[in-house]
């Protein structure tokens, strides 16, 4: 019974597939909304960098095709920085996190548009719900003692960003996409002169994303 319905779920696969090849390959060229997902790699410049590793998030978006130059993304992403760079901090053991739930709404401009491949320019802004956490430390030595309770502070903050972005899609119907994109969020991380922690104001983020997405008309 069970190699059966082994064998009916192949077949039902693999009728799946052949539809969706015949329908990627009569559908429509301009595909009026899009949804998907991807994977994405953050990176903390400057400052930031110094106190927290690169980390990965999932991105979930969707939109519409304004025209056949002009799109609007809805994004969103929760992001976690756990991983401190120990090399940079003065006491190695501390622990941080920050954690940030973004939402955004990015414009790409297609400038590019040949053998199935599309490049983009992206500028875009978001909104974001952040939370920072300094867990507590002590620390005692020849100088004295360093007895912190733990510390946490959040609020709700601007941003931007802007980059650029590569589409391939084999069929009308799907997208295999790339991008790379720089952002800032207009928020402050407070100091903590006892463990030697600076203010940092502005923070920066490298982005590179890739991602599928869906694209239908309705």
């Amino acid at each position: 019974m069970k190699k059966y319905l082994i064998s009916i779920n192949h077949r039902i696969f693999l009728v799946i597939i052949l539809l969706v090849v015949l329908l990627g390959k009569n559908s429509i060229a301009q595909n009026a909304y899009f949804g998907g997902a991807g994977y994405e790699q953050i990176t903390p410049v400057l400052n930031l960098g110094n106190r927290f590793k690169s980390t990965s998030s999932l991105v979930y978006q969707f939109g519409k095709t304004v025209n056949s130059t002009d799109r609007i993304n809805f994004i969103y992403q929760k992001i976690d920085f756990d991983k401190t760079d120990k090399n940079e901090l003065y006491y190695e053991d501390l622990n941080l996190q920050l954690e940030i739930h973004s939402i955004g709404s990015v414009y790409n401009y297609r400038f590019f548009d040949r053998w199935g491949m599309s490049l983009f320019f992206n500028a875009g802004v978001s909104l974001n719900n952040w939370k920072s956490k300094r867990e507590a430390f002590f620390h005692q030595d020849t100088s004295g003692t360093i007895d912190l309770p733990d510390f946490e502070r959040g609020e709700w903050s601007w941003g931007a960003k802007t980059g650029l972005q590569l589409d391939y899609s084999p069929w009308n119907f799907v997208t295999i996409g790339a991008s790379a994109d720089y952002s800032f969020i207009v928020a402050s991380l407070w100091p903590s002169t006892e463990v030697r922690l600076e203010q940092i104001s502005g923070w920066q983020f490298i982005h590179t994303k890739l991602f599928l997405q869906f694209n239908i008309n309705l």
